[in-house]
């Protein structure tokens, strides 16, 4: 026989072991705004080549100088909410929904850093667009996702996560545009590879952040059910309409300009 209480307590316990463990994986790799994951697939290159990305990597990375312990403040942040998720007083998309807003607003503060950076630089004299970076599909994904949260949100006991989750996700897309369009961080000493980096970082970093905003979407919306069920499919194709896109600029290859 089917419990429905037993399935609700499962329920919650699933989802705080996910938070919990994604905390831990912050705390684990708590450099989270590196951009060294954005060059793991980037093709066939000859060692030499390999070396100078390296180079270049170690010199943004230390030119951005995002301190470690914001990953670990993070990771503390998100096993707490995990936490909170056990209480059963606590709506169950709330602490998910916490957990996108604290990531929002860590995700600003290494924002800030890499503006910093990028002032302290000469940006070459070439117009950069948000547009290519978020394309149409990556916009449609992101405007799916706001429809389906107020859609949420317009049920009274779904409105409070769904309310937090949608100003997580207002944050999230404002960083992310802020991303697209930042001047580009050329140190001056490979500029070749520099730029090529600089472009790449770039693409990801923003496309990285439209997923963060596209999931904190799914998320609500598989908590509100049956609530939601008109906008269940819409927002999880527009969750993988932006994963995809994201895979792709992390997987293709790269060469020098």
């Amino acid at each position: 026989m089917h419990d429905p209480q037993f399935a609700h307590f499962a329920a919650r316990v699933f989802t705080a072991a996910v938070i919990g463990g994604f905390g831990a994986f912050l705390w684990a790799r708590p450099c989270y705004a590196s951009p060294r994951p954005y060059f793991k697939c980037v093709g066939r290159l000859a060692p030499p080549e390999r070396d100078r990305i390296d180079r270049v990597l170690d010199a943004r990375d230390d030119a951005e100088d995002v301190p470690v312990a914001y990953g670990r403040y993070l990771a503390v942040a998100v096993v707490a909410l995990g936490l909170l998720e056990l209480v059963p007083a606590v709506p169950p998309v709330l602490p998910y929904a916490l957990m996108c807003l604290v990531m929002a607003g860590f995700t600003l503060l290494a924002y800030f850093r890499f503006r910093r950076a990028t002032d302290r630089r000469i940006a070459p004299l070439v117009r950069r667009s948000p547009i290519q970076v978020l394309s149409p599909f990556t916009i449609a994904a992101i405007a799916c996702s706001f429809v389906a949260v107020f859609a949420v949100a317009a049920y009274p006991p779904q409105r409070p996560g769904a309310l937090v989750g949608a100003v997580a996700m207002a944050l999230l897309v404002w960083v992310a545009w802020r991303i697209a369009q930042a001047p580009a961080l050329l140190l001056g000493d490979d500029p070749q590879w520099e730029y090529v980096v600089d472009e790449r970082v770039r693409v990801c970093r923003a496309r990285n952040v439209a997923v963060l905003v596209c999931a904190t979407g799914a998320v609500v919306v598989g908590f509100a059910q049956p609530y939601a069920a008109a906008v269940f499919y819409p927002v999880y194709a527009a969750f993988a309409v932006a994963g995809v896109t994201y895979a792709y600029s992390v997987m293709r290859s790269i060469r020098a300009a």
